[in-house]
């Protein structure tokens, strides 16, 4: 119900056609791969491994494809964002992705 309630309200804010997407798989750009399921073992293993040692306070994440453990005090400095012209955001941009920095026309 509120799904639908918000389409409406969009699309008469907006003049555009809004539908309501409920992420998940979608998300995640599709079912889980074999990548997907190693990745996610390998780091859950890696984040168990640093919680037994006793390093807490710490992110696991991957660098030049090793595992490797952040600061959180690293992590929540700031936002590491993904430049307008990468080749992710023209990709989402062309499948119709908004990230509302371009002014909406009715």
């Amino acid at each position: 119900m509120s799904e639908k309630l918000a389409e409406k309200l969009m699309e008469r804010l907006t003049g555009i056609e809004t539908r309501t997407v409920v992420m998940g798989h979608l998300q995640r750009g599709g079912s889980p791969s074999s990548f997907d399921r190693i990745l996610g073992t390998g780091l859950g293993t890696f984040a168990v491994d640093m919680a037994a040692r006793g390093k807490f306070g710490h992110m696991a994440g991957v660098k030049n494809n090793n595992f490797v453990q952040v600061p959180l005090s690293v992590v929540a400095k700031g936002t590491k964002t993904v430049p307008l012209g990468h080749n992710l955001i023209r990709s989402a941009r062309s499948v119709g992705t908004c990230f509302g920095d371009l002014k909406l026309v009715n």
